[in-house]
């Protein structure tokens, strides 16, 4: 078997030498197969994390979650400003209507032919138009109104929705004038 020149010289003054029928090196003396400047040099090669830069990374996975959740959190819910802007509509119709009448007035008929603010006091109903005829797009939604007595009374417009988000209510005064 052929070797270098030079090797077989490094060999010998490691005191090691190669197997007679293959490549791999045997040791007089049961010391590790790395030389420690070798082991030192893997060493250097493979370092790990500092304690401050794995704070730094845990610091900075901590502010990228609080901002993944804050950018999920108001999309889970997305819905609710349209149900709740409804909501908002239908409560100042009904509240416009009912502050279009006299404080005290006659209750017979329907609610179109109401006069007066005590006749809407009690009122639980899916949304209507100011005739009384259903609206069908908006029933999902319950309407409930009450009205104090005294002077002046106070008018309370409740909105909900059929999903329990997004409600709305509108408190108004009215004084007999």
């Amino acid at each position: 078997m052929k070797q270098k020149p030079g090797v077989l010289s490094n060999f010998k003054a490691s005191g090691r030498r190669r197997h007679e029928n293959c490549n791999t090196i045997e040791h007089e003396q049961a010391e590790p197969w790395i030389e420690i400047e070798e082991m030192k040099k893997l060493l250097a090669r493979t370092r790990g994390f500092t304690l401050i830069e794995f704070i730094v990374a845990l610091v900075v996975l901590g502010l990228g979650s609080a901002l993944l959740v804050s950018f999920i959190t108001p999309t889970a819910g997305s819905a609710d400003p349209m149900i709740q802007a409804q909501a908002r509509a239908i409560a100042s119709a009904y509240m416009d209507e009912i502050l279009l009448r006299s404080f005290s007035g006659d209750c017979a008929g329907g609610r179109g032919e109401w006069s007066g603010i005590q006749c809407y006091a009690g009122l639980t109903e899916a949304p209507r138009d100011q005739f009384g005829n259903a609206i069908t797009a908006l029933a999902d939604y319950q309407v409930q109104v009450s009205v104090s007595g005294g002077n002046p009374a106070e008018i309370q417009v409740q909105v909900t929705h059929a999903s329990g988000r997004g409600g709305f209510s509108l408190v108004s005064a009215r004084g007999d004038y």
